[in-house]
């Protein structure tokens, strides 16, 4: 009956439609949400938002999603409405137009990761590459570290010891990897990595995050600051595993990612507060 439903609701709406309502669905939430009519202040209606995001994602990619890509699919969607939610619960005190900016920034975020996704999905279930999905994986990229940097800097917020900020945010990388390698297997250029392998390096940028954490946990920054080292960090960590799976790696990539992460260390460390 259910699955009736929901082949009778997306055959009738488009799937760029479908993205832009759930895009406007979480702006709604997000508005609603900082004028204190939903007040995110307790546990239960974050699991609630996750459940909600998680299986609208999977109806706004209906037929495309299946229990092979599922999680992979609603990553980044969970991610950026975790994020938006805490970033406006964290940071009360913005001005109300940077607030509402903010609210119809996260709201396109969502629409382009539900398209970007929608590639790889369909990539995946057609198992041929499509023209797209150079310019999806190129995005694929950057879309996760403007995800990961409200997140983070919302976990810097929690009153906790640095090893459990550094351990929360090492295992969102891991995560995040495993995203990466998923969306760069179909290209012809990169080898295939096995389970094991996929595992290896996704533990390499949990190592690579985790030390960074824990090497400036001591440092006294705003934590939008240290998100963006933090994420200066994973950008690396991802894009090494990109640069393994296509034989790219050399002396020029380390020296670029090693210019970008020092330079956000440097920032951190100048504007103390």
């Amino acid at each position: 009956m259910i699955r009736t439903i929901t082949q009778s609701l997306t055959q009738k709406v488009e799937k760029k439609y479908r993205f832009a309502i759930h895009a406007a669905f979480y702006g709604a939430i997000l508005f609603l949400h900082s004028g204190g009519f939903i007040p995110f202040e307790n546990l239960r209606l974050y699991f609630a938002m996750l459940f909600v995001t998680g299986f609208s994602v999977i109806l706004v990619h209906y037929p495309n999603v299946t229990y092979k890509n599922i999680f992979m699919a609603v990553l980044l969607p969970m991610n950026l409405a975790l994020g938006g939610t805490l970033a406006l619960l964290f940071f009360p005190n913005i001005s109300l137009i940077f607030k509402l900016s903010a609210i119809v920034a996260f709201s396109f975020l969502d629409y382009v990761i539900l398209l970007i996704n929608n590639v790889f999905l369909v990539i995946e279930d057609r198992e041929e590459v499509i023209p797209l999905y150079r310019v999806a994986v190129t995005w694929s990229l950057i879309l996760q570290i403007i995800v990961l940097i409200p997140l983070v800097a919302s976990v810097y917020k929690f009153n906790v010891s640095s090893f459990y900020q550094a351990a929360a945010v090492a295992v969102l990388s891991f995560f995040y990897s495993l995203y990466q390698i998923w969306v760069t297997r179909y290209d012809k250029d990169a080898k295939n990595a096995g389970v094991a392998e996929r595992i290896f390096l996704s533990l390499i940028v949990f190592f690579f995050v985790f030390a960074g954490v824990i090497g400036v946990s001591f440092v006294p920054s705003e934590p939008f600051l240290k998100a963006l080292f933090t994420s200066s960090i994973a950008m690396f960590g991802l894009s090494y595993v990109s640069a393994y799976l296509k034989n790219e790696i050399n002396k020029k990539f380390i020296f670029q990612y090693a210019f970008i992460t020092m330079f956000f260390l440097v920032l951190m460390l100048i504007f103390r507060p």
